[in-house]
């Protein structure tokens, strides 16, 4: 293999780890496991919310800890990773959904928001150094009504399905 197409590789390799980061990232917070939000993270990285600086592990307790009753669903969109050798820039898009409620009436929250995440490889494996992110646009609508639940509903960590799957159990 010439060393350009060897190049090549290596940052499409580089990519997608930093996608699957990002993914790991997501589940974490959508199933509430600071295991996955604080391993996204290099131990020192940082996250800027808008209400100034949090360490993986206070992000990652805040999450847990979330009276929202809940899951939040992550879609990820438009994703551009520019690796630079050890050191890379992530800006992926999200929209997010999370239901709540307030003096018994429900609602859904939408957002729409971006991730700018400084990545860096460090011992082979990339994570987050610092991560701003950055809110595009939300809204908060008044459910009047929901289908009755005719599947398996979400859970958090380590009793959502997804959690069985990967331990090979049954759902």
């Amino acid at each position: 293999m010439d060393a350009e197409l060897e190049s090549r590789l290596r940052v499409v390799a580089d990519q997608q780890e930093i996608h699957d980061v990002v993914i790991r990232y997501c589940r974490g917070v959508d199933r509430r496991d600071p295991d996955l939000i604080v391993g996204a993270f290099h131990e020192d990285g940082t996250a800027d919310l808008g209400q100034g600086l949090a360490s993986p592990a206070d992000l990652a307790r805040n999450i847990a800890q979330s009276t929202v009753p809940r899951p939040y669903t992550h879609f990820v969109g438009n994703q551009l990773i520019e690796v630079d050798g050890d050191q890379a820039l992530a800006e992926t898009y999200f929209i997010s959904y999370q239901q709540r409620e307030h003096e018994g009436r429900h609602f859904t929250r939408t957002r729409a928001g971006r991730y700018v995440d400084r990545m860096q490889r460090r011992e082979g494996r990339w994570r987050i150094a610092h991560r701003t992110v950055v809110d595009d646009w939300n809204r908060v609508d008044e459910v009047k009504e929901t289908i009755a639940e005719v599947s398996l509903r979400g859970g958090f960590a380590p009793d959502d399905p997804v959690y069985r799957a990967l331990a090979g159990i049954p759902s």
